[in-house]
């Protein structure tokens, strides 16, 4: 064994290591029972490493990170001058950024939006004479821009052209209600069987109806049509009201905005009882009772009523009862559940049927099973008649 290796530090013993295994740029070949005597002292040590170090590539006193520093600076400037040739050549100008002058958020006109009006509408715009209905709108009203139009659909109805408001009727991309259709010589059903491009046939007819020139927004032709040559200081919904925080509400929804005007809440306890409401104007209305049972735990009723389309739900609970009722906008049942002791039942009624389905939650079996709906009862009919 050579003296030399126990003699070596930690360090000095791994990159020896490296070396004899060709990793290193000189290696360093050990004899049996060859002996250093300047090791022996300790001046190879001392004064020279045994492991050469790396050469340096320039004359540089820069350390070893700063030239590497320069270097991929170099790089990178020498790739951002071959993206700036590549721009020319195709024609592009590159925006000058001096600080933060011209950095400004996109606006929704711009299709900055998430996601984008341009994807909500791609559907509608595959049909040709969708396309063509709608720059001629943008054509006869230079006013409008492009995205002030497809906002106002996305408002309304969402881009969905068979749209229709269960409590007001109104139906299409423009929500027409019954009256407003009537006067421009369709009907709701009508409309929400049309082609998208012949909807916005009618709504060109709505705008020639009132006039509109493009001066002003068509949100307030949708929302106040009557008001639409008011003067600028005419007050439509006064601040602060229902019918202003129900407008402000609707239009915050539409564009994805979470706050919310004029929303109260109150909580009241009497006994065993607690009660509590809150409504937000124009979206929904909730009230919460819990009754503290002295046997049977804890019961709990639970009402929600959505201020926009009429639709209602009630939904009952015990500890290990649960029953839900859903209500249309002129208060007629629609389903039930009933969800008890691992079994559960749901019934859904529509014009013509009922369908009740049974789940086992335990084995997963399902059991469906529809019926005719059945007709008017004997008393029912009976008071029908009454004074004919």
């Amino acid at each position: 064994m050579s003296y030399e290796k126990l003699l070596l530090t930690a360090r000095e013993q791994g990159d020896l290591r490296f070396q004899q295994k060709g990793l290193g740029k000189r290696e360093r070949k050990f004899v049996d029972n060859e002996i250093n005597t300047s090791l022996l002292t300790g001046e190879g040590i001392g004064k020279k490493s045994l492991i050469p170090s790396r050469s340096k590539e320039s004359e540089s006193e820069l350390g070893f990170m700063t030239e590497f520093f320069y270097k991929l600076q170099a790089s990178n400037k020498s790739l951002k001058e071959q993206i700036q040739d590549a721009l020319v050549q195709a024609g592009a100008k590159e925006p000058e950024v001096k600080g933060m002058e011209n950095v400004r958020p996109r606006s929704r006109d711009e299709g900055g939006s998430e996601p984008s009006l341009d994807e909500k509408a791609s559907e509608l715009f595959k049909e040709e004479s969708f396309k063509n209905n709608f720059n001629m709108i943008l054509d006869k009203y230079p006013g409008v821009s492009r995205y002030e139009l497809l906002r106002i659909i996305d408002g309304e109805s969402g881009m969905d052209p068979t749209a229709q408001n269960t409590k007001s009727k109104a139906a299409g991309l423009f929500q027409f209600k019954p009256e407003v259709a009537a006067e421009l010589g369709f009907t709701t059903e009508e409309i929400k069987t049309m082609p998208a491009s012949e909807q916005l046939l009618v709504y060109e007819r709505y705008l020639d109806k009132w006039d509109y020139d493009g001066s002003y927004s068509l949100g307030i032709l949708q929302a106040a049509p009557s008001k639409r040559n008011a003067s600028p200081n005419t007050i439509i919904y006064k601040k602060g009201s229902d019918a202003y925080n129900a407008a402000q509400n609707k239009i915050n929804r539409a564009y994805g905005v979470k706050k919310r005007h004029g929303v109260t809440s109150a909580t009241t306890t009497k006994g065993r009882d607690t009660v509590s409401r809150r409504k937000v104007p124009g979206i929904v209305e909730q009230a919460k009772l819990v009754r503290k049972r002295k046997i049977g735990g804890t019961k709990q009723i639970d009402q929600m009523t959505n201020l926009m389309t009429g639709e209602s739900k009630e939904r009952k609970r015990k500890e290990t009862k649960e029953k839900e009722r859903f209500y249309d906008a002129e208060g007629n049942l629609t389903r039930k559940t009933k969800d008890k002791k691992g079994k559960q039942k749901d019934i859904r009624k529509s014009a013509n049927t009922v369908t009740k389905i049974k789940i086992n939650k335990r084995t997963g079996k399902v059991k469906t099973k529809t019926r005719k709906r059945r007709g008017q009862k004997v008393g029912d009919f009976l008071a029908s008649i009454v004074g004919k």
